[in-house]
């Protein structure tokens, strides 16, 4: 007997008992200091033994019971088949496990420190509420394995295989899991601190209800992933790749009949409804160069991330928040964003071409030199966004939508058909709205200098087109159909109205200074207090156009002789 109350045995009784009876009761036995290498034993009962710096080193010990043993001091099972072993509730300290066999073993309720795991088989294995501490798994095969309420601290799980293993309610702080694998695995309701994801593939892994905390999620294969109201705080998804997968927040719809009594005393039901929702919440993370493809995002929170150089391409997004995000240079072609909420980001240099956005705003946004061409725009917010050199070819609007106050030089509307837009004091110089279909749209006080509208013209049915008080100055509008336009006190001074029609304009106070107005049809026309100085009206029609003692005309024009008429107002 030992210090402990354990009786010590020897290599030469163990092998004698092996040999004869083919299995070994070594209960509450001291085996410390053993050399047990190469013996095949057949099922052994452990339970309650010690191991203190024990080789048990390329042994065969198949469905063996290691339960509430204590193994320590560098014992050594590298190279042993140990399968389908029960270690539950056992102490390992110092331990060996390099290149062993573990498959189908249990370690539930077990407390691991400083233990080698690394290059071991341990598929199918059970780690439930167990504690792991400063040990290594490096390269190993965890697949199919449970780790139910598991405590892991400071270890190393880099090159490891957790594919379709299970990971539930469990405390992982200060841990290596460089590519590594949890492909179809399913891991919720986890706290993951401090580790270092890097590199790791969850292909159509299940990260639902997750919290991440300053982790390292950069380069991870997240491809059909699962990623239901996870919360990530000062994390990095940088170079990620979540190609078609789901990151989405809470919604919980319930119905229920209730009883209740009506006036008459007659008993009856009436159904409430009871809806919940949470979004999920990953602002401040970094996704820089990261794909979301074919992605769904739903509720979710994505202020102040970095999504620079991301793809979002076939997307689905839906009740999602951008504001103050930088996503430069990012690519969303046919992608459905719907109540989108990008404000003040940065996302110059965007392709939302052939995509559906939907009560989407871009307010105070930076899209410099990005492309919506041939997509879909409904009641989409562009207010005092900064958009140069941006293309809308071939968009289509419905809706309200609303790009007053924005920086919008030199973009291009070519094609586009428009219904119910406002460009209210915004910046369009060297616009192009070549062949533009509208209905409904305002360019009140807009800078329109140098625009292009030729063969403008208005959808079927009635239309409501201002440029009162715009600046139009050499803009192009030739051939175009402007009639019953309103054009008051707006500057048209070198422009190219030859061949417009402006019949029933109201063009009070304008300035056509310079303006070339060659065959023009102004019958109806308000030319009231309108400066039309070196204008060119040869061939323009002024049949019952109407000005005043205020309407300034060239030297050599004399309205009188035309068929306009002058008023006293």
């Amino acid at each position: 007997m030992n210090l402990f109350g354990l009786k010590k045995v020897t290599r030469h009784e163990i092998e004698n008992q092996n040999t004869v009876h083919g299995t070994l009761n070594l209960k509450n036995k001291d085996l410390s200091k053993l050399n047990l290498s190469e013996i095949k034993f057949g099922g052994v009962d452990l339970t309650g033994s010690r191991m203190r710096g024990t080789n048990f080193c390329k042994v065969s010990l198949e469905k063996g019971s290691f339960l509430k043993t204590e193994i320590s001091e560098n014992s050594d099972f590298s190279d042993s088949n140990i399968s389908a072993c029960n270690f539950s509730f056992a102490k390992l300290n110092s331990v060996i496990f390099l290149n062993a066999n573990l498959v189908n073993s249990i370690f539930n309720r077990a407390k691991i420190e400083k233990v080698d795991f690394s290059n071991s088989n341990l598929v199918q294995t059970s780690w439930q509420n167990t504690k792991i501490i400063n040990s290594k798994f490096s390269e190993t095969i965890i697949r199919n394995s449970n780790l139910q309420s598991t405590e892991i601290e400071n270890s190393k799980f880099n090159n490891s295989d957790f594919s379709s293993a299970i990971i539930n309610s469990s405390k992982i702080f200060d841990n290596d899991f460089t590519e590594s694998n949890f492909q179809n695995s399913k891991i919720n309701k986890s706290d993951f601190k401090n580790c270092n994801f890097e590199k790791v593939s969850f292909e159509k892994a299940d990260l639902s209800w997750n919290k991440f905390e300053n982790t390292k999620l950069n380069n991870c294969n997240f491809e059909k992933a699962i990623l239901v109201q996870i919360v990530v705080i000062k994390s990095s998804f940088k170079n990620a790749n979540l190609f078609s997968a789901h990151l989405k927040g809470y919604y919980l719809h319930k119905e229920k009949q209730v009883e209740y009594t009506d006036y008459e005393n007659i008993k009856r039901y009436k159904t409430v409804v009871n809806e919940v929702e949470k979004f999920i919440d990953l602002s401040g993370t970094n996704f820089e160069n990261s794909i979301c493809s074919l992605s769904i995002l739903e509720r979710g929170k994505f202020n102040k991330t970095n999504f620079n150089n991301s793809h979002f391409d076939f997307a689905k997004l839906f009740k999602i928040e951008f504001t103050n995000a930088l996503i430069n240079d990012s690519i969303w072609n046919k992608c459905n964003c719907k109540s989108v909420n990008f404000l003040g980001s940065s996302i110059n240099n965007a392709n939302f071409s052939d995509s559906e956005l939907n009560d989407v705003n871009f307010r105070e946004c930076k899209l410099i030199n990005s492309i919506f061409d041939n997509s879909s725009l409904n009641n989409v917010g562009f207010i005092s966004t900064k958009m140069n050199d941006s293309s809308f070819k071939n968009i289509t609007h419905e809706g309200y939508n609303n790009f007053s106050d924005a920086e919008m030089k030199n973009v291009n509307f070519e094609n586009a058909k428009v219904d119910n837009i406002d460009f209210t004091s915004a910046n369009l110089e060297n616009a192009n709205f070549a062949n533009l279909e509208f209905k409904n749209i305002n360019f009140s006080a807009c800078n329109l200098k140098n625009a292009n509208f030729k063969n403008i013209k208005c959808k079927s049915g009635s239309s409501n087109l201002k440029f009162n008080s715009a600046n139009l100055i050499g803009a192009f509008l030739s051939n175009a159909n402007l009639s019953n336009v309103d054009f008051e006190k707006a500057n048209l001074s070198d422009a190219n109205l030859s061949g417009v029609n402006l019949s029933g304009a109201n063009l009070l106070g304008a300035n056509l200074a310079g303006t070339s107005l060659l065959n023009a049809d102004l019958s109806n026309a308000n030319l009231k207090g309108a400066n039309l100085k070196g204008a060119n009206l040869q061939g323009a029609k002024l049949t019952n156009a109407k000005y005043n003692s205020k309407t300034e005309w060239s030297r050599d024009f004399n309205p009188s002789l035309t068929d306009a008429k002058k008023t006293l107002l």
